[in-house]
């Protein structure tokens, strides 16, 4: 109360320069919502160094108190760095949100694609075009039955050329050997046809996770 007061007696002398004070921090409020809108934080500190040099021309040209001159000046820089410590927090926090919302979306993401689950009728499907087997008895060594590896070849190029880490990279090395090594062949074991549904199950979750 006692600096209001005190204030009020600078001022009372300076009504010109309370009425530019006023208006100076109105502006700033409006830069302040703008710069935050438009994420930029330049945006506000160029229309601050603009503002505050006016009111300091202001106070030059014109006949002011010195101690007037002097607490307006100060008010204003008080004034915008408070402005401009809030709208700094408020861009970060702004900017935290949106990566923390990202990552959500990208962990649903590859949730959604996990393979295999009963609930997932598209990649099952598209597990069943990458390699289609014909139907084969458990008990017999060899089984005659008609492989065909060409979507899952074409599909293996396409996952090679995404942005797979080292460790993924080499998985899909190793499943293009396999594939050469299996490509021709007629007698299969029953065996042989499992470790390469499994095969096909890891390349499709490659597949999904890089949206291929």
């Amino acid at each position: 109360m006692r600096f209001i007061e005190w204030l009020k007696d600078v001022y009372t002398e300076e009504r010109i320069l309370a009425v530019t004070l006023i208006i100076v921090a109105v502006a700033l409020l409006i830069f302040t919502l703008i710069a935050y809108m438009v994420r930029a934080e330049s945006i506000f500190t160029s229309f601050f160094a603009v503002l505050c040099g006016g009111l300091g021309i202001m106070v030059a040209c014109y006949d002011v108190g010195k101690i007037a001159a002097w607490v307006s000046v100060c008010l204003c820089l008080v004034l915008g760095g408070v402005l401009y410590l809030l709208l700094f927090s408020a861009l970060r926090l702004r900017k935290m949100a949106a990566e923390r919302k990202k990552r959500r979306a990208e962990i649903s993401r590859r949730l959604q694609y996990t393979l295999p689950d009963r609930g997932n009728g598209y990649i099952r499907e598209r597990l069943k075009t990458a390699l289609k087997v014909d139907d084969a008895p458990e008990n017999e060594e060899e089984n005659k039955v008609s492989v065909r590896l060409g979507y899952a070849r074409a599909l293996l190029c396409k996952v090679q050329e995404a942005p797979l880490t080292v460790a993924e990279r080499l998985q899909t090395e190793e499943i293009g050997k396999i594939f050469t090594l299996y490509k021709g062949k007629e007698g299969w074991k029953t065996e042989e046809l499992r470790n390469l549904n499994d095969l096909c199950a890891t390349l499709l979750k490659l597949s999904a996770k890089y949206a291929v």
